[in-house]
């Protein structure tokens, strides 16, 4: 089995497809991503050269924006963090 962003995948369907490959067909934009592999950064250059192998632990991150902003008198903060691709967003609402 291959293990994509927490999920378990049929490694019939993912193995030998290089990581470039992977993502496009998996609809992310290979620019806006990170992609680390059994704990190791993958440097984007590569994405066309590493491939997917039985056993390996992927996951495909990118960069959620964050900031402050108020309007009347709600405030809401968004942290700036990694995150893997569908996972939540963290938002909080406060009382300015």
């Amino acid at each position: 089995m291959v293990q994509i962003n927490g999920e378990q995948q049929d490694v019939a369907l993912v193995a030998g497809k290089t990581l470039l490959a992977y993502v496009t067909e998996a609809g992310y934009d290979p620019v806006g991503i990170v992609i680390e592999k059994n704990m190791e950064i993958i440097h984007r250059e590569d994405f066309d050269k590493v491939s997917i192998k039985d056993g390996d632990v992927i996951e495909i991150l990118h960069f959620v924006g964050g900031g402050q902003f108020s309007h009347k008198g709600t405030s809401k903060r968004v942290r700036l963090d990694f995150k893997a691709l569908g996972k939540h967003e963290e938002v909080q609402n406060t009382k300015a």
